[in-house]
This record gives structure tokens, sequence and C-alpha cells, in this order.
């Protein structure tokens, strides 16, 4: 696999059917996995090795604010452009369109060759300007975050792009805030869900059932699985049974009379016991939902594909 850079983050993923008899072996598998460079590979070292910048690079956390609610006003912060600056000096870009759009801003920001920002030496015009795009940046990637993708019904399925965004910068900037890493389509491809079936908001104070026909099963050659996620945080959020997932292994999937799956996802634990079996938490408040489709089939790909909506039960 070619890296593009020297900042290079590798997510790497196990399927388990059982955490509780597999676990162990899971972290088995995990201990015995290595991430090091390959010149100390070569050189007989059998041991992870981090190789970390010479000039130190703060947490995202603290350059920019991730909660529920967060606008572009909450982003307004000169110590995200310094912690930019160190990172094009450590990892400068190696795509032709990211040199240019580099070359075109960066003296205009403020950066200097060796990596500095000095906010304080800017005038007052430039540094309302910085945090003026900064906000009105954030604000215009969030609104562009439920339409990462090609919509297909109530789904946004992951743009071609995904994982080769060339200059398309927004795409790149939506599909990273809310997301971070992508693979290529033909590995794998997700689909957004952040609307019902009536194109109401999601969200935790309602109940909702997603129901898969007997033949509409997501068509892939590995597995599926459908997710929820906070919006805002963008990250799963703890619940009483910590699950996290719905796919074909969820252990205790019960199927409808016909053979169809009915999935119901609702913040508060339901009453019934077939609902409770095939019951997905959800946040208490504003969410949306993920399917992930490894090894998709052609029909993901050519997007012939619908996933059933989520709809709102009627209190």
């Amino acid at each position: 696999v070619k890296a593009t850079g020297r900042l290079v983050n590798v997510l790497y993923r196990i399927r388990i059917t059982d955490e509780e008899k597999e676990s162990k072996e899971v972290h088995q598998l995990q201990d015995q996995t290595l991430a090091l460079p390959l010149s100390l590979w070569n050189q007989g070292e059998r041991a992870s090795v981090q190789i970390k910048p010479a000039k130190g690079l703060a947490a995202m956390e603290t350059v920019l604010t991730f909660r529920q609610g967060a606008t572009g006003k909450d982003q307004r912060n000169p110590m995200f452009f310094a912690q930019l600056s160190k990172v094009l000096q450590y990892d400068p870009p190696s795509e032709e369109a990211e040199k240019q759009f580099i070359a075109d801003t960066q003296t205009q920001i403020g950066f200097a060759e060796d990596g500095a920002f000095d906010y304080s030496a800017l005038s007052a015009g430039q540094q309302l300007a910085i945090l003026d795009g900064q906000e009105a940046g954030h604000n215009e990637v969030q609104a562009f975050i439920p339409n990462r993708g090609v919509k297909v019904g109530t789904a946004t399925f992951t743009s071609d792009k995904a994982g080769n965004y060339g200059d398309d910068w927004l795409l790149r900037s939506a599909m990273v805030l809310a997301g971070a890493m992508y693979p290529t389509t033909e590995v794998s491809r997700y689909a957004d869900i952040f609307i019902d079936g009536s194109n109401e908001p999601l969200t935790g104070q309602r109940r909702y059932t997603m129901t898969f026909g007997p033949d509409s099963l997501p068509p892939v050659t590995s597995f599926w699985s459908l997710h929820m996620y906070s919006l805002g945080t963008y990250d799963l959020v703890p619940n009483l049974i910590n699950r996290y997932k719905v796919g074909p292994a969820t252990p205790g999937l019960q199927l409808d009379k016909d053979g169809a799956l009915t999935i119901y996802i609702a913040h508060e634990e339901p009453a019934d016991a077939k609902q409770r079996a095939n019951w997905l938490p959800a946040p208490q408040g504003p969410f949306y939902a993920m399917v992930r489709f490894y090894a998709p089939t052609r029909a993901i790909l050519d997007l012939s594909y619908q996933l059933p909506p989520l709809v709102a039960v009627k209190e």
C-alpha cells in the first residue's frame, strides 16, 4: 500500500461473531500486529515503533471543538493554524493539486517555510479575516456533510471519490470531519441516513423501524452492519446493552414470519421481547445512521440497490 505522506493512520478491523468467546483470540491477534518502519523491519526489529515529529503536534481536540451543536463560531482558534503549519512542515503535500493549493494560500495565511506561525504578527484585519474564514469554512463543511455522496432514496452513499479526493476540498473535508477514514468504494461502501421516510431529521426522541424484506438484505460478498452515531460528535454513543451495530452476526436476531428482518431503533429499551432482540440503541438527541457494505456487489457499486427507510413509529 503506497502512502502519499509521512503522517499515516492505519485502521484495520477484525470481525467477531461472539465477543465473549472470541475476545481472547482477538486480543492475541491485536498484540501480534506490528507497525514500524520497513527499514527497521529489515534490520530484524519485531516490535511496534512509533516515529514522532520533532515538533510536537497537539491533539485535534485542543484546536477544534467536537460537541453537540458546535458551529463555526466555536471553531475560531488561531492555534488551529499553528498546528496546521507544523503538520505541513513535517508532512508536505505530495499531490500536484495539493502543492498548488498550499503555495497559493500559505503565505497569505502567514505560514513560514520553517513551519512557524506568528498570529500576533498579523494585522488586526488579517487576524479577523483568518478567523472569519475558519468559521465560514466550518459551517460550509457541516452543511455539506449530509450531501457528501450520492442520494439513493433516503440514504446518501459515499462518493466514488472516497479515498481519492483529488482537488475536491469540500468533499474531503466533509468526509474527514464526520468519519476521518474512508476506503475506496470497491473495498467497502457506506451509506449515511440523516432523515426518516417522511424526510424528518432523526432524533432519539422518536422510535423507528427499518425493515429489510426477505430478498432485500444488503447485497455483499462479505458482510454488512448498521450503526448509530451522534450528530455533532460523529461518534458512537455509550448505551446500556453495549450494542453499537446490528448485522448478520448479531446474536439473537429474530426474523418476521415472512422472513423479513425488522430492526428497532430507539433510545429507550423496547418493552416487547422481539423488539429488544432486534434493538439498536440510539443517542438521546439528534443522530444519524450508517450502513456499511463490506466487499459490496455490483448493485452497491452502481447504486441500483436502495436501502429501506427508517420509519417513525406513531406514538
